[in-house]
């Protein structure tokens, strides 16, 4: 089976995004979705850093590789050889991913002439706890029992209020 031309592109993308953090530089991009919400909102733009695998931890924002559509989540789980990542305004996590899929980390969101660094502790911190939080919330959608999936979905909209209140509070810092 012949990759689509979509596939294609993605892979000329990728092989420049990837040069471009073998020189030390950083690339920037386009923010286009809305899982990331709030913290990265159309019309966005953030910077992206190749990253040793090593030094990922729970609340990085990396690109990732998925499905063969590049997407800008957050790291919620790291295991041995296998990530697991979620966007803030999505309500289940992505598949686990591998270290192929991972093309880098977030590291500078641009928005309205302003660049908040995600490298400051504030956002480090605010970072962490939202990586928390999702995890709380895949666990609790992940149950079987019909009594932790009702809890789930009854969870879900005080995790996004925590969500909106750290990305704001952070984001004052």
């Amino acid at each position: 089976m012949q990759p689509n031309i979509s596939d294609r592109y993605t892979d000329v993308a990728l092989d420049l995004l990837r040069q471009s953090g073998q020189v030390g530089g950083a690339t920037r991009l386009p923010v286009t979705g809305t899982s990331m919400l709030p913290l990265l909102q159309p019309g966005d733009a953030v910077w992206l850093q190749s990253i040793d695998l090593t030094a990922l931890r729970p609340g990085d924002l990396l690109l990732i590789r998925q499905h063969g559509v590049l997407l800008t989540h957050r790291l919620i789980a790291v295991g041995p050889e296998r990530w697991q990542t979620k966007g803030d305004n999505n309500p289940l996590p992505d598949p686990p991913i591998t270290a192929q899929q991972i093309v880098g980390r977030i590291v500078t969101v641009e928005r309205g002439g302003t660049s908040l660094d995600l490298r400051r502790r504030p956002w480090r911190i605010a970072s962490r706890l939202l990586a928390w939080s999702g995890r709380i919330e895949e666990r609790c959608q992940t149950l079987q029992h019909p009594r932790f999936r009702r809890l789930a979905y009854v969870v879900d909209a005080p995790f996004r209020l925590v969500t909106r209140a750290i990305v704001g509070v952070a984001a004052r810092l």
